[in-house]
């Protein structure tokens, strides 16, 4: 199976998950989930809806990875797709 073939499954998937139900997916900022959230951008031109993406921040990541997090949070929103940046408030 050709990586064109995989592509195609994984945007397959995301279409055929129930429109009704929330989706929602977790994007670390690395080489996978931003891999994962390209295909859910080219599913969501086809049709796919009813989704967010959770960033979590761990207050451990690279400032280069925070910049990367932010630009994507903003280009979703442009692209009316929810960002949600979660961060943990260390017992305050």
């Amino acid at each position: 199976m050709q990586l064109d073939s995989y592509q195609h499954q994984a945007i397959d998937t995301l279409l055929n998950l129930p429109k009704e139900e929330k989706k929602y997916l977790s994007f670390s900022g690395g080489k996978d989930s931003t891999a994962l959230l390209g295909l859910a951008l080219v599913a969501n031109q086809l049709g796919f809806s009813n989704w967010e993406v959770i960033h979590s921040n761990t207050l451990m990541e690279f400032p280069f990875m925070d910049a990367h997090i932010e630009s994507v949070g903003e280009e979703l929103e442009k692209n009316n797709i929810p960002f949600h940046y979660v961060t943990p408030s260390m017992g305050n």
